[in-house]
């Protein structure tokens, strides 16, 4: 039997039987077609299965794009995948110990550079407040310019007051953030900056359903 026929079938079954659960993955396929543009419910569901079965079988968004690798974590209760060719979403819902529910989302743009952006929204995927703001370049700041010499201080201090971050969960819903405001500069810039910046990780701890920055 053709698999895209058996699971029209299976999809067909599901939405019939479908439950009010709030897991992942029912909340992957419920959200609105704001969320997802490129995905119709019925392609959510077939990435989700082929997920499920570990298979890399790939299907063709509204937009003609081949999607594929949805990797489903019922254990954390997350999805990952390539939402199309230059963006990757992590979507992770968390709980707390009064049952109150919250969804994060990272989707992260993997064009020429990488930069994240963070949302937060309630199980029925309306926006909720900002948990935290994102990190500006000065946590990764390793010293100060010196007092004499040819930088411009003012214009150092704008630059480092960007915020061009990529994140990622680790394992305990933490969400562990990367500095990128190098590749956003020129060459030029890029080379005076460099020196005075580390590459360390920056991890906000996650406790319940709050997220909290590292202490100075």
């Amino acid at each position: 039997m053709n698999n895209k026929f058996l699971l029209s079938i299976i999809y067909i079954l599901f939405i019939g039987i479908n439950t009010e659960a709030a897991s992942i993955q029912q909340l992957f396929l419920n959200a609105p077609e704001n969320i997802f543009p490129s995905l119709t419910k019925q392609q959510k569901f077939e990435l989700l299965e082929y997920g499920k079965l570990d298979r890399k079988d790939s299907i063709l968004n509204k937009f003609n794009n081949h999607i594929s690798g949805l990797q489903p974590d019922t254990i954390n209760n997350s999805i990952k995948f390539q939402e199309n060719p230059v963006s990757r979403i992590q979507m992770r819902l968390f709980t707390n110990e009064q049952s109150d529910s919250l969804i994060c989302m990272i989707r992260t743009y993997t064009g020429t550079d990488s930069i994240s952006t963070i949302t937060f929204y309630d199980t029925t995927f309306r926006t909720k407040k900002e948990q935290f703001t994102l990190p500006q370049a000065t946590v990764w700041l390793k010293k100060n310019i010196p007092e004499e010499g040819n930088i411009d201080a003012q214009w150092f201090s704008n630059t480092l007051e960007s915020s061009y971050v990529s994140a990622r969960f680790d394992k305990n819903g933490n969400i562990i953030f990367h500095n990128q405001l190098l590749n956003f500069l020129s060459a030029e810039d890029k080379k005076t900056i460099s020196p005075f910046l580390n590459d360390e990780e920056i991890v906000y701890k996650r406790t319940g359903l709050s997220w909290s920055a590292p202490k100075e």
